[in-house]
């Protein structure tokens, strides 16, 4: 059948545009149904653990311990604050300001959880090949400090695009290595071979941010 300038089928009408409260709305069932979810499965912990004390018995076998140092705190706090970045990233990206200031509050938050930490940078280059061992080695003269006390260690190869953190969290080592894409670490300058930096530094030296560009505020610092 053909169609003439008066029979023009009806365009169907246009999607209604998506309105904000609703998504608002949906957002906070899905934040308060993920909450739930944390709060049921807390429940459960709690109450088996709780009858199996009653009966006379150890929640964990004899000789198991999950130690809760604050070096290992540090770490869980640094791991989930690297998450939270990402996210606020992803947000900024999105021109969602609602998310990514929630994001940053949370950066925020466990910065301030693992602000305390003690890191050292060896400013000199590094063998990036050595292990275990040939970097506790160098903590042990160079930096004349005890490798197992739950610092942070820090080591860059002469080319500045990869660094190394050795870290001992109470039962073993921990080795982190990343690997630069692009552009280098920043040189950081010291007195002598070491150096001290707080969490604050660290985050800045990984995300490629100057430190000799950033000026800090005056803000309290207790005598060591």
């Amino acid at each position: 059948m053909a169609v003439t300038p008066d029979h023009v089928p009806a365009l169907a009408p246009p999607a209604e545009p998506a309105r904000p409260r609703v998504l608002l709305v949906g957002t906070a069932l899905a934040a308060a149904a993920t909450v739930m979810l944390f709060v049921g499965l807390i429940g459960i912990y709690v109450v088996l653990r709780a009858e199996v004390i009653a009966t006379g018995e150890r929640w964990l076998p004899a000789g198991v311990e999950i130690p809760l140092s604050s070096p290992n705190m540090a770490m869980v706090t640094l791991l989930m604050s690297v998450v939270t970045m990402h996210w606020a990233l992803a947000a900024l990206g999105n021109a969602d300001r609602r998310n990514a200031f929630v994001a940053l509050g949370l950066s925020i938050l466990l910065a301030a959880a693992f602000v305390n930490s003690t890191i050292f940078l060896y400013t000199q280059p590094t063998d990036l090949r050595k292990g275990f061992d040939g970097l506790s080695g160098i903590v042990r003269s160079e930096f004349a400090a005890d490798p197992l006390d739950g610092s942070l260690f820090l080591f860059i190869n002469r080319r500045r695009d990869r660094l190394k953190i050795l870290h001992f969290d109470g039962t073993g080592y921990w080795l982190y290595y990343k690997l630069l894409e692009a552009g280098t670490f920043e040189v950081i300058a010291s007195e002598g071979q070491c150096a001290r930096i707080d969490s604050t530094q660290l985050a800045m030296l990984l995300g490629g941010v100057s430190l000799a560009s950033v000026k800090r505020r005056k803000r309290y610092q207790r005598a060591s």
